[in-house]
């Protein structure tokens, strides 16, 4: 009798150009236990004999691509193939570069950030107090005080994101002065009695 493919496994489940891809197989034949395994690996529809391997480098492969792997169970008479499901390989989120807490300052901090996709990536800050800014664009922080600023205790986040769905953030906390419009309007409104 032929050997039978029960289950053909792909780890992990939601690929990305970060991740290896590894394949298990079980397998059962009747008459033997000894039963070689083949792999050939499929790319958007384009067999690979070069990629013949349980696993498949994620160098292989970009962000879309489209995953098979089929595999050939030989146990010396009989020989099957089966072929497992696609795959579509996911986006990788984007990362900072680099340590931001070692900077001096806020201001003219530039932020650093890379995407294993190579997709364009923007910056976003919130939380931020008035006069506070960064470039979408080249990740520099810009801070210029602001006369109206009530001061106080914030809790800035910056979102990197690559326009696929992926995004790293990255926190940090500032106390800031009253500016002093703000100031004079507290003084003011503590000598009315307010």
């Amino acid at each position: 009798m032929p050997p039978r493919i029960r289950r053909i496994t792909i780890e992990p489940q939601r690929v990305t150009t970060l991740d290896d891809v590894v394949v298990s197989v079980e397998v059962e034949d009747p008459d033997t236990p000894l039963v070689d395994l083949d792999y050939v690996w499929s790319i958007n529809g384009q067999q690979r004999p070069d990629l013949a391997s349980e696993r498949l480098r994620h160098d292989e492969f970009q962000k879309g691509d489209h995953l098979v792997v089929t595999v050939t169970a030989n146990d010396g008479e009989h020989s099957v193939e089966k072929s497992s499901h696609e795959i579509i390989v996911q986006n990788s989120p984007p990362t900072f570069v680099g340590d931001p807490r070692a900077a001096g300052r806020i201001d003219g901090l530039v932020l650093k950030g890379e995407d294993p996709d190579g997709d364009p990536l923007t910056f976003r800050m919130s939380g931020a107090p008035q006069g506070m800014t960064i470039d979408p664009k080249t990740g520099r922080i810009s801070y210029q005080g602001s006369e109206d600023e009530p001061g106080g205790h914030y809790t800035v986040t910056i979102e990197l994101s690559d326009g696929d769905g992926g995004t790293a953030t990255w926190e940090f906390e500032v106390d800031v002065s009253p500016g002093s419009k703000a100031a004079e309007a507290a003084r003011q409104a503590a000598a009315d009695g307010g």
